[in-house]
């Protein structure tokens, strides 16, 4: 099982790096509403890394990737379960993602298509909705708790 362990803003060099070169939104990691997440095997070494921005009751998923040499092997699914995991204790009830190549792997895990203006006011006044995310991105949503 993945620990999943919390990348302080100190931390933030070494993630953009990771983010940049998997072709990753990076320029935007600061903020009171983003949280990131390192998973490490037992031993300490960082298989991925992952986290998320709250909007009240929605939070859209930031920056996923598993590192190349441990992909094919589930670590994604582990890491995407305990990111829904942490966000429905803080009350989060709606997840949403922009995906560019993994559709199916989101759909495996409870996530659909969903209309970019069907989306909540948060979600879509973040950078990704606003400008990062063209038209190549598909944007999905999951019901993850109470609402």
């Amino acid at each position: 099982m993945l620990r999943m362990v919390t990348i302080s803003p100190e931390d933030y060099g070494a993630l953009e790096v990771m983010l940049s070169e998997n072709r990753l939104l990076a320029s935007d990691l600061e903020g009171d509403n983003k949280r990131f997440y390192a998973f490490e095997d037992e031993s300490g070494w960082r298989m991925g890394v992952g986290g998320f921005e709250i909007y009240g009751t929605h939070a859209l998923v930031r920056s996923l990737v598993v590192v190349e040499e441990y992909r094919q092997r589930g670590h994604g699914q582990e890491m995407v379960e305990q990111l829904i995991e942490t966000v429905a204790a803080l009350g989060v009830t709606r997840l949403y993602l922009f995906t560019e190549h993994a559709e199916k792997f989101f759909k495996k895990l409870g996530f659909a298509p969903a209309e970019r203006g069907d989306a909540p006011e948060g979600i879509q006044s973040s950078y990704q909705f606003t400008t990062h995310c063209g038209d190549d991105a598909t944007f999905m949503m999951a019901e993850i708790g109470e609402g």
